[in-house]
């Protein structure tokens, strides 16, 4: 017999249950700014993270162990957390009861208040859930529609949850037709030996981070047999993601073009 609700979709209406009962619950007890204080911050905060995180990731990061690939999203980050919790103390501190007040002004403001910033943060909880299997699904291999995260996304999309992110993805568009492309030249001897002919990828390939690389069975097997996602996780992979001329070298190319171009058949 078919159950009345799938048990993700029976986890994901519990959840939201428990945010707005929360959310209500906690509105009505602190008052309408008080109980704002975390969305203002959170917005706040990922405005700031938007405007300046990046660069300044690049900037103080420079010359420091972590990958000159993640120091963009670290800096974002970083600086997300920390404009975050000032504005939360700062809201929260304006939003602070009178002396001598033991009730919150307009606690039925902040009960309503308090639903909608419930309704907020299972929000992002389901876009963390989404983003997660839209990373699973772009990297993964053979075999992916049945990991958790992707098939938790499916089941929520089927019943109408969600269906405005189903193709929300952290990773950028460009960078997806590159994973999209990757996949189908290591399908493709014949175009994967046009792209490795290419001027600009032999200069690459001359770099001793490529090239000890290439000169590793293990990473050449994992070629070989086409696993993108344990070459991502390969640490000779990790090395070439943490090689800061390295990576300012291929962002200067046009990769997508220079795939696409290897992918097409020569004309006779």
């Amino acid at each position: 017999m078919q159950e009345f609700l799938p048990s993700t979709t029976f986890i994901a209406i519990t959840l939201l249950l428990a945010f707005t009962g929360f959310g209500i619950w906690s509105g009505f007890r602190r008052g309408p700014l008080r109980q704002v204080a975390g969305p203002a911050a959170l917005a706040t905060g990922i405005t700031a993270g938007w405007l300046s995180g990046t660069d300044a990731g690049y900037h103080f990061l420079e010359g420091t162990g972590v990958p000159w690939i993640l120091r963009g999203p670290a800096g974002f980050l970083g600086i997300a957390l920390i404009t975050t919790l000032f504005a939360y103390s700062f809201v929260r501190w304006i939003g602070r009861k009178p002396e001598g007040e033991k009730e919150s002004e307009h606690r039925v403001a902040g009960a309503f208040l308090g639903f909608w910033t419930g309704v907020l943060y299972f929000t992002l909880l389901l876009l963390a859930l989404f983003s997660w299997a839209a990373v699973t699904e772009t990297l993964g291999g053979k075999g992916v529609e049945h990991h958790w995260a992707v098939r938790a996304k499916s089941e929520l999309v089927k019943n109408g949850i969600g269906d405005e992110f189903k193709d929300w993805s952290p990773i950028p568009r460009r960078h997806r037709a590159l994973v999209a492309q990757a996949k189908l030249i290591l399908t493709n001897p014949d175009a994967l030996r046009r792209l490795m002919n290419m001027p600009e990828i032999r200069a690459l390939a001359a770099n001793p981070t490529v090239y000890q690389a290439w000169q590793d069975k293990e990473f050449r097997k994992l070629l070989n047999e086409k696993d993108i996602e344990g070459i991502l996780t390969n640490e000779r992979t990790q090395a070439i993601l943490s090689d800061e001329q390295l990576q300012k070298d291929i962002s200067k190319l046009n990769l997508h073009r220079l795939v696409e171009k290897a992918l097409e058949k020569p004309t006779k």
